[in-house]
């Protein structure tokens, strides 16, 4: 297609350069931060975004896959750019050591969901020294980047840090976690993937303003680092919450619904 003096077409013709995809990897717990990066993430329509819910035998593992299931219902019935949730279940997968800090143990996290989700990759073989075990769950949903692009196509992985979290962690301030992070996945040959991290400027108040703006169910998100039918009110993650909430002078709307219960069935937890 030529201009109309037949010389070649500007270089934003929407034929000439078409929008580019992306394909992004939201690690998603169920917490305020997972959930709305996700929405967040699905309101472009050139992204394919899809959903990794990690569970490794944490204290609140079954409220975070009951909620992760509901949210993810939420989203795809909301976001047709949300194309899967992947339940990845890691086993024994982390060990500490003493010598050595914390491990992750690629052979004890074998599964044949998990060689699905990676197949034939390094990081179900290898050891590595971790700093959290974000730094893991990053290289996962890399790895299942790498498989899942489509020719030519962009990829990311979205986390949902906010900046309290590098002020209380300080491994996971942006800098040093990129660079662990661009560290870990030459060890284990994973191609670049492009780390966004949409929050890492704000305070949680701000994510929850977000929440509210899409309209994303904050009822059904968990921030407690434990597992009974209602939050502990003690832990670091129920006292950021409340704070968020108070600072914006509203209620906190997990407070006001019944409790999700945990029994899940544990049939059909990849799709």
């Amino acid at each position: 297609m030529n201009g109309g003096d037949g010389s070649p077409p500007p270089a934003n013709d929407p034929i000439q350069a078409p929008p580019r995809t992306r394909l992004l990897i939201c690690p998603f717990s169920g917490g305020v931060e997972s959930a709305v990066a996700a929405a967040h993430a699905a309101l472009d329509p050139r992204n394919r975004v899809v959903l990794a819910t990690m569970l490794y035998g944490q204290q609140s593992q079954q409220q975070e896959l009951a909620r992760t299931q509901r949210l993810a219902q939420w989203l795809r019935e909301r976001y047709d750019t949300i194309i899967e949730h992947a339940v990845l279940r890691l086993g024994e997968a982390f060990a500490d050591c003493p010598q050595r800090g914390l491990i992750w143990r690629g052979g004890a996290a074998w599964s044949p969901a998990l060689d699905a989700w990676c197949p034939r990759s390094a990081l179900l073989r290898d050891e590595l020294t971790v700093e959290s075990r974000l730094d893991a769950f990053a290289l996962l949903a890399m790895s299942g980047a790498n498989v899942r692009a489509r020719a030519g196509e962009a990829t990311g992985v979205v986390l949902g840090l906010n900046r309290e979290d590098s002020l209380r962690l300080p491994q996971l301030a942006q800098a040093p976690l990129r660079r662990r992070l661009a560290r870990l996945a030459a060890e284990v040959a994973l191609d670049e993937v492009a780390l966004d991290t949409p929050f890492a400027d704000f305070d949680k108040s701000v994510v929850v303003e977000l929440g509210l703006h899409l309209r994303v169910p904050l009822e059904l998100t968990w921030s407690c680092y434990c597992g009974g039918e209602r939050p502990c009110d003690a832990c670091d993650q129920c006292r950021a919450r409340a704070q968020a909430f108070e600072s914006l002078g509203l209620d906190d709307p997990l407070r006001a619904v019944e409790p999700v219960r945990a029994k899940v069935s544990q049939k059909g937890e990849h799709r």
